[in-house]
């Protein structure tokens, strides 16, 4: 492969999460919920997690902890440009029950910020139900 062929695909790959970070609306919940810089050692993380945001599928691309203060969602490094990753303090999030249809997860309401839609998928959605069931406020 050619360097002008290895900045074509990075320039196109940029081009495609920069659509995808504004079409999902994952800007504006980082805007707004900008993530704190370090875990705690109670903090559960899980990688290669799936979430839809807005009309777009992060299937296994995510990382997402879970932790006393809220739920942080961020990328895996492939995806990281234009998605700064955010935390959703728990007080900010209405979270809906775990639906029996495993294609459409749990989902979350943020009623600060209408119109953005975030639903979690797999063990993400399990870990985001029992961490909300257990009452952490």
């Amino acid at each position: 492969m050619g360097v002008g062929a290895a900045a074509g695909f990075c320039l196109v790959w940029c081009s495609v999460l920069a659509l995808c970070a504004w079409l999902s609306g994952w800007r504006r919940l980082a805007a707004e919920y900008p993530a704190r810089p370090a875990a705690r050692a109670d903090d559960e993380a899980l990688r290669w997690a799936s979430a839809r945001i807005g009309i777009v599928d992060y299937s296994g691309a995510l990382f997402v902890r879970t932790a006393a203060s809220g739920l942080a969602v961020g990328p895996m490094w492939p995806f990281r440009p234009f998605h700064p990753p955010f935390e959703i303090p728990w007080s900010d999030m209405e979270v809906g029950a775990i639906s029996p249809c495993a294609l459409c997860g749990l989902r979350l309401r943020i009623p600060a910020l209408p119109g953005a839609r975030v639903r979690l998928f797999g063990r993400a959605a399990k870990a985001c139900a029992a961490f909300r069931g257990a009452g952490a406020a």
